[in-house]
């Protein structure tokens, strides 16, 4: 792509946050912590960061209903601290414990009816735990992830069970919205069709809010709103301003779906749904008050999860540990993320759409969906060396250096210069990354960065 070189900004992501949720409730009984979040503390839970076996993680311990989404309602305390937890490694994007949070998953436990419910207080969680770190600016990325259902697999004249999947998924968006998330984060996609009807439902929310103005969340929520999103022009605060983050799992080494579209084909296509396509964001009437309120919608795309740094942690465990998961320089995804890189680049040139950032996200795994520890697991020393070394490959390490929320915000002020060459890269981690892994990277990739400069200012 012709034109200046873009600018980076690095933003760090939380990592497992169900895994994590459920490892600490189930380290602190309900007996002992149950508290509600009606700001009474209660007892420090335990530490976050210890290995867990999977044997040691009993459904008994931690709900009821064997369903980390529910601990949103039951265990809010354990939930804040765990988000607490990961704005102290150095999160600032931070997921809601809502990734199977739809209607067709926690039907299988009987709680279809508190979609709503666990979405909206999911969101309220996070947002009290970015509250009481005074000195963080932080936003919320509400998680969407599977719905058990390939719709690849459906057959194409199975139109009810494509509108169960979509108006799940519109229950569950409508819901985070509502509550006032800042991103959007449609996760573990592995299936185009399926993807698909989540940015179909995404499109109808945003369409249902456009008129209002919801910027504030709702009035049962005291806390204040987010920061404005630093990959998005100064808008003043009649726009609501949601970024649309898809993040693939591919197979194959990283070169297609499970659903067979390969990689670059699946992006292409998310760059291609009305939502990415909208006509430059205009603003709409706001209503009676005549002020205009509207959604400024940028799309992103990403990718999560993997097994690569868990194979190499096993292949070279008995070599060198420390070089192990950093071997090949691409933070265990393989050709992933360099496919995801350059197809958004293209899908962004061919649309024309100079004016509007590039937004990627990188999440590999560092160890079992329901585990931390046991076989595979990837201790954060080596997640932190495969990052910074994933990082100053792709010639990015300058932007840590350079990453303060103030001078990020100043960057963006004028979208119609900086933005038209920028790429915003939010980075952290999936299965496994407890907040140790998140503050082991952030440190390391801040020390490199910081040495990157000064090697620059000495040439």
């Amino acid at each position: 792509m012709g034109g200046a070189p873009r600018q980076v900004h690095l933003t760090w992501l939380d990592g497992a946050v169900g895994t994590a949720v459920r490892a600490a409730a189930n380290l602190c009984p309900p007996s002992d912590n149950s508290q509600t979040t009606d700001g009474v503390q209660g007892p420090k839970a335990p530490p976050l960061d210890q290995p867990h076996r999977q044997h040691e993680l009993r459904a008994e311990r931690y709900d009821e209903f064997n369903c980390v989404e529910a601990l949103c309602l039951t265990r809010p305390l354990v939930v804040t601290q765990v988000h607490r937890a990961y704005i102290d490694a150095g999160a600032r994007v931070v997921k809601t414990n809502t990734f199977c949070a739809n209607r067709l998953q926690l039907a299988k436990f009987g709680l279809a009816h508190l979609v709503p419910d666990i979405n909206r207080t999911a969101v309220t969680l996070v947002r009290e735990a970015a509250a009481s770190a005074q000195q963080h600016e932080c936003w919320i990325a509400g998680s969407v992830g599977p719905t058990e259902i390939l719709l690849s697999t459906i057959p194409a004249d199975d139109n009810a069970t494509r509108d169960a999947v979509r108006l799940a998924y519109e229950e569950q968006i409508t819901a985070l919205v509502d509550a006032g998330i800042d991103i959007l984060l449609v996760e573990t996609v592995c299936d185009l069709s399926t993807c698909l009807a989540a940015l179909d439902a995404a499109e109808k929310v945003v369409r249902t809010h456009e008129a209002v103005d919801r910027r504030a969340a709702p009035t049962t929520n005291r806390l204040p709103a987010s920061p404005p999103l630093v990959w998005a022009p100064s808008t003043g605060g009649s726009i609501r301003q949601l970024a649309v983050v898809v993040s693939f799992t591919p197979v194959a080494g990283g070169r297609s779906l499970v659903s067979g579209e390969p990689l670059a084909a699946a992006v292409a296509a998310v760059y291609d749904h009305p939502l990415a396509r909208r006509k430059d964001h205009a603003v709409h009437d706001g209503g009676e008050s005549g002020s205009p309120s509207t959604f400024y919608v940028i799309v992103g795309v990403g990718v999560n999860c993997g097994s690569g740094l868990r194979a190499s942690a096993l292949a070279l465990s008995k070599a060198d540990p420390a070089f192990a998961a950093a071997s090949d320089g691409t933070f265990g995804l393989g050709a992933a993320f360099g496919t995801i890189r350059q197809s958004a680049e293209n899908a962004v040139s061919r649309s024309g759409k100079r004016t509007l950032p590039l937004l990627l996200s990188c999440c590999p795994s560092a160890g079992l969906p329901t585990t931390f520890g046991g076989e595979g697991y990837v201790p954060p020393e080596i997640f932190a060396e495969a990052a910074t070394l994933w990082l100053r490959s792709e010639g990015w390490l300058p932007a840590e250096a350079t990453s303060a929320v103030a001078q990020r915000r100043q960057d963006c002020v004028d979208a119609s210069d900086e933005s038209a060459s920028s790429v915003h890269i939010l980075v952290g981690g999936c299965c496994g990354t407890a907040p140790n892994h998140i503050g082991a990277a952030v440190a390391a990739a801040a020390v490199a960065a910081a040495a990157a400069a000064v090697a620059g200012d000495a040439q």
